[in-house]
């Protein structure tokens, strides 16, 4: 069995760290819980750096970070490195916008052994392959081939692996007055963005596209929610909720009978 921890880095700078649920790492998570490692089920966990401050022992840490993440990342890595013999493998903003060199320096410079580039649910995969397929695992890079992921297939984020006192409260995820009737919580409908802008590592990863989930699968995502984390308030993290104008009066006409 591999023993696979995913890290939630801890972000001081943010002044409620527990209103930002990591959808890209659950959404990785949900997909590798249908992934095997030489015929047996992934052991998964996520150590919230918030407020764990113990890294346990695992075989394999997944560890996702944006540009400010970096310093906090190296750190982590490199005591992992220090109190164990096991594998370092990151992805996420950070990695998709740089160029393919540059990727090269930071593997060969730091207490990383893998980087992901592109949607993580592809290049996990990638990396639970190739570390079931050899003895011997050097250091790599996994860049996501063939087409971007078709959003509608992928399974609804594993939020059953976070904290449910802490991430699941009354108005946790707004600013300002929140109604109180139950439970926040954060979702995406789509990935992508149409534009082009220089800050944002969006046009490398999705290519300037957008993908939608089906109103459909929308739905069901919003009844889970509200049936087992008892959710009446959702904050949409879309890049463009609203661009298609039809697809947002199909939410729209959805979420008043939900």
């Amino acid at each position: 069995m591999l023993n696979v921890t995913f890290i939630k880095l801890n972000t001081p700078w943010i002044v409620d760290q527990y209103s930002d649920p990591p959808l890209g790492i659950l959404s990785v998570m949900a997909s590798a819980k249908e992934l095997s490692f030489r015929g047996e089920a992934l052991e998964l966990r996520l150590l919230d750096m918030a407020h764990e401050k113990e890294i346990p022992f695992a075989d394999f840490y997944a560890i996702s970070a944006c540009t400010p993440n970096i310093p906090e990342l190296l750190r982590v890595a490199q005591q992992i490195k220090e109190k164990y013999d096991s594998f370092v493998g990151v992805g996420g903003p950070h990695f998709d916008a740089l160029p393919s060199q540059e990727l090269q320096k930071e593997l060969e410079n730091s207490p990383i052994d893998f980087i992901f580039q592109g949607e993580g649910e592809s290049t996990f995969k990638s990396a639970i392959d190739y570390l079931a397929s050899t003895s011997k695992p050097s250091k790599k890079i996994f860049t996501q081939e063939g087409p971007l992921m078709d959003v509608d297939k992928l399974p609804i984020p594993a939020r059953e692996f976070l904290d449910r006192k802490l991430y699941f409260k009354p108005g946790t995820v707004f600013f300002g007055d929140s109604s109180k009737r139950g439970n926040s919580a954060t979702m995406m409908t789509s990935r992508g963005c149409p534009f082009n802008c220089s800050f944002c590592a969006s046009p490398e990863l999705h290519k300037r596209k957008v993908r939608y989930r089906s109103v459909e699968s929308v739905r069901k995502e919003i009844e889970l929610l509200q049936k087992r984390y008892d959710v009446t308030d959702i904050r949409f993290q879309d890049d463009c909720f609203t661009l298609n104008k039809e697809r947002f009066s199909g939410l729209a006409a959805m979420l008043k009978n939900t």
